[in-house]
């Protein structure tokens, strides 16, 4: 396990709340728990459910599970990039 993953597994990637009304689902995968946390910030502020993910593995997993409205994806990652995803 990365130290991505690891960092993920804490408070980054709790589920969001499930009773919060707003514009919908967004998965944002990203390599770079930085960028994770901005996304997550910005989007939480504006109503948006986010769900978290550090590489495609996660991100089908969450995609499946939850059915996102909209997915923001990093392009450049290790392993299958955002355009392979």
């Amino acid at each position: 396990m990365t130290k991505v993953d690891t960092e993920l597994q804490g408070e980054l990637c709790n589920p969001p709340d499930t009773n919060r009304t707003g514009w919908g689902k967004v998965l944002v995968v990203d390599d770079s728990v930085l960028h994770l946390e901005t996304v997550k910030l910005y989007l939480e502020a504006g109503g948006f459910q986010v769900f978290c993910a550090a590489n495609t593995g996660q991100a089908w997993s969450i995609l499946q599970k939850e059915k996102p409205d909209l997915v923001l994806l990093d392009v450049i990652m290790p392993g299958e990039n955002g355009l392979d995803f």
